[in-house]
């Protein structure tokens, strides 16, 4: 999927983070359910895979956007428009069904956990049955399966667009622009004809089942409810809990579709038959309450069911736990790990200094500026950040301030060059001055001013919104675009462009461009001279410290390279094809601002891996989450053999909730944790 606005963004994330969590709930199931929950874990795993199916195919095969308030239906972003035109229809019939068989799934956890309430042990038996399974799966996918199909038949064909009645009752004919765009070959939608009586019997249809279903289902968890406080005497207090957790549990995923699913659909489907209007940017929230529908149940998932939760927690609490921790048999104290030398101090403010440049960079690149590259026809982009909302020239002032803070961190890594060179050749008094407060402010002063000055000129090169018309694009004036002309004029749309034409933007991209250079190839002589002095001074470290000076030297080479690969290569294509003309799709600008958003991340990756204690504390932290809490021994078990000779200790067990007998520690008999 093109990551172009704020509703692609959220989209995305959202599906991404709802499927990592359904596949926890997969491995929570598989390996934490305890043996008395063993035959119920089957459907828990089933309903959860229906779920991330439906989940996947919403948010990556099918990414609905919305664009037209005047159309039932959207354009599909997903990867599936890369399958012909029928594939967002073929699409949405699948998530339909994924949708079916997935309740079909709770109303058999419902009659499962109805049956064991009930201590109904002979039709429990009969269910359980590898043959009654298998039916009841055949059933299941069955109806899913002709609900989908009726879905798909609901659907408009392609080649019936032209026909299509959009809101008000006018022809898609009347919104030429909309059946152009539903006609090129590179779109593919997924339309209702809201008009078609078809498509109004089969979503009454499926709404009357629907109601049914949640009627007949909220029936039988009130009949579990209900069977298990009367039977409580035959229950222990721990199984008489689960039940009740399982049972809510289940009401909870009964709601859940309701608020996040058909609520938002049917305002969709009354606009639908209604023949009234949604704003396109309130569907977007709908579909994005949607997706929230799979994280919902999972964290439903992990919280009612005692092993699950306690499990999570347990990997929580040994995350954020700050005390010293032995891992692998090495212990990491957080003091020792995190602490540097007082004679790095000034380096690590360095290097601090490096990485909020760098996040201020990310930052105004990816959620100020939010470039979207949808024209090919203009050398610049639209802003789909929240720039936007702060006027026609904040696109403008957001690729200054982006500009400010990457000059800003160039200069903040030659300073950190500068002293890792004046550390190595052992300059006491060089260092002392570098070190010296009015000099760190000098610098400092100094390097803003150079960072103002690049921004400044790039904010007064970029064209003034009032200028637009005389903008010449390909050789040909923007009158001659009428689309482009139009959106730039849109009230909402904020964009940044250069005129390729003006002398003085060329002179800058040549001057930047050499500048860079000039400062790659300095910067690089000095790291090889601080590598150089480095092995020439060897005997005067300690294996140590030459290790570390090493590392530190290599990391900073790294952060010299990664601008070229992941920012200055990218921008180099884009700056040819202005002063050049000629164009580059939309779709590989897009690429190109991926790769500049991928630069913080793989800085700071950097500057884990290469510092030693970062790493070490690092690792440390990820080796503690994926350790294995210790589990209660059993009560015929010891923590340790314990010689005859010893005296025996007993004492009292806190909780009497679980045993009144006391815990003594002292002789015994049976294996122990070593055995």
């Amino acid at each position: 999927m093109t990551i172009v606005n704020w509703y692609e963004i959220c989209l995305f994330v959202f599906t991404f983070i709802a499927i990592l969590l359904q596949l926890y709930v997969i491995v929570l199931v598989k390996k934490e359910t305890p043996p008395s929950m063993k035959s119920y874990s089957w459907f828990l795993i089933q309903y959860t895979i229906w779920d991330m199916l439906f989940t996947a195919t919403l948010g990556f095969a099918m990414g609905p956007d919305f664009p037209s308030q005047d159309i039932a239906g959207a354009f599909v972003n997903g990867f599936a428009r890369y399958f012909g035109k029928y594939a967002g229809n073929v699409s949405l019939a699948f998530m339909v069904f994924c949708v079916s068989a997935m309740l079909i799934t709770l109303a058999e956890c419902l009659i499962y956990r109805m049956m064991v309430v009930r201590a109904d042990d002979d039709a429990l038996k009969i269910f359980l049955k590898p043959s009654t399974l298998v039916i009841v799966s055949i059933v299941a996918l069955s109806i899913a399966a002709a609900i989908a199909v009726a879905c798909y038949f609901a659907l408009m064909k392609p080649e019936d667009y032209p026909n299509l009645y959009v809101a008000y009752w006018k022809k898609i004919s009347d919104y030429p622009w909309l059946l152009e765009k539903l006609q090129d070959d590179t779109s593919v939608a997924i339309v209702f004809d809201g008009h078609s009586t078809y498509v109004q019997v089969f979503f009454i249809i499926v709404f009357g089942l629907f109601t049914f279903y949640e009627v007949i289902s909220f029936a039988i968890a009130w009949s579990i409810l209900y069977t298990l406080r009367q039977n409580s005497q035959y229950f222990s207090p721990k199984t008489y809990k689960m039940h009740r957790q399982l049972t809510f549990l289940l009401i909870g995923q009964l709601l859940t579709p309701i608020i996040c699913n058909i609520l938002p659909i049917s305002l969709i489907v009354l606009s639908i038959v209604a023949d009234f209007r949604i704003a396109s940017w309130n569907v977007q929230l709908m579909i994005l309450t949607m997706t929230l529908y799979a994280p919902v149940n999972s964290l439903m998932t992990i919280h009612f069911v005692t092993p699950y939760r306690k499990f999570t927690y347990a990997k929580i609490d040994c995350k954020s736990n700050k005390s010293s921790r032995t891992v692998n048999h090495l212990v990491f104290d957080k003091s020792s790990v995190v602490t540097v030398t007082k004679s790095n101090q000034i380096f690590t403010l360095h290097t601090m200094t490096t990485k909020i440049w760098d996040m201020l960079f990310a930052a105004s690149l990816g959620f100020v500026l939010g470039p979207d590259f949808s024209e090919e026809e203009i050398s610049g982009a639209f802003m789909i950040g929240i720039a936007r909302y702060f006027g026609k020239n904040a696109g403008n002032i957001a690729y200054a301030l982006m500009t400010l803070c990457i000059t800003a961190m160039l200069i903040a890594l030659a300073e950190c060059l500068i002293y890792r060179w004046l550390v190595v050749r052992s300059n006491d008094d060089a260092l002392k001055i570098f070190l010296k407060p009015s000099t760190l402010v000098i610098v400092s002063v100094v390097a803003l001013s150079i960072a103002a000055s690049n921004a400044l000129a790039s904010y007064f090169l970029a064209m003034n919104p009032e200028d637009y018309a005389n903008y010449i694009a390909y050789g040909k004036k923007l009158s001659e675009y009428p689309w482009v002309w139009e959106k730039l004029q849109d009230d909402f749309s904020v964009v940044f462009i250069y005129d390729t034409g003006s002398t003085l933007n060329q002179i800058y991209f040549v001057s930047g461009f050499a500048l860079f250079i000039l400062y790659e190839v300095i910067s690089f002589a000095i790291a090889w001279s601080i590598l150089y002095t480095l092995r020439q001074n060897s005997q005067y470290f300690s294996p140590k410290t030459y290790k570390m000076h090493r590392q530190l030297t290599f990391l900073l080479i790294g952060q010299l390279l990664t601008p070229i690969i992941c920012i200055v290569l990218p921008i180099s294509v884009h700056l040819m094809s202005i002063l050049f003309h000629f164009r580059i799709t939309s779709w590989n600008n897009d690429v190109t601002m991926l790769t500049q958003a991928l630069y913080a991340s793989v800085n700071s990756l950097m500057i884990i891996l290469s510092v030693t204690p970062y790493r070490k504390y690092t690792f440390a932290k990820i080796a503690c989450w994926s350790n294995k809490p210790s589990r209660i021994q059993p009560a015929d078990h010891v923590l340790a053999p314990v010689p005859d000779s010893s005296p025996v200790v007993t004492i009292a067990r806190p909780n009497q909730m679980f045993t009144s007998h006391p815990i003594t520690i002292g002789p015994a008999r049976g294996p122990s944790l070593r055995d």
